[in-house]
């Protein structure tokens, strides 16, 4: 896809695969706004519905969306609104389901990364050894992915 390097388009698949049933091939409209979210876009339901069928796959039914859709829409997305630390903070947010200001394991568990990929995640992110991961970990570590060096 133009304008982006294969290090997002991976970031960008991470994502979507968390939402993605596997024998299914695409996410919901309601996935797709948690998978943007996740990616730290600020979006309604109602603009979320919109550049979705603006760039809707014509084989895929109406409220679908696959990967290459996926792709269009963050590319469509990242041009106006795009606040890297907020759009991380929000993601940041929706990941700590238990709400207490850190990312353990099974917050990410949560959120449907395998519970080994999880762990990996949160000992690649913490510095301090807890076990858990705070905000400022978690910026650190997207701030290094080519997602957000993009901007």
């Amino acid at each position: 896809m133009d304008g982006f390097t294969a290090q997002e388009v991976a970031d960008v698949r991470v994502v979507y695969e968390v939402f993605a049933v596997p024998d299914r091939g695409w996410i919901s409209l309601d996935d797709l706004r948690k998978a943007l979210r996740l990616l730290g876009f600020k979006i309604s339901r109602e603009r979320v519905q919109q550049v979705a069928a603006e760039v809707q796959n014509k084989v895929l039914m109406r409220g679908q969306t696959d990967f290459t859709a996926l792709l269009q829409i963050v590319s469509k997305l990242q041009g106006s609104s795009y606040d890297k630390h907020g759009e991380i903070a929000q993601a940041f947010s929706l990941l700590d389901a238990d709400g207490d200001g850190c990312l353990s394991a099974q917050d990410l568990v949560s959120a449907g990364v395998s519970g080994p990929d999880a762990e990996g995640m949160i000992a690649e992110a913490n510095k301090t050894g807890t076990g858990l991961v705070t905000l400022e970990e978690f910026v650190s570590v997207m701030m290094r992915t080519n997602l957000f060096k993009r901007n």
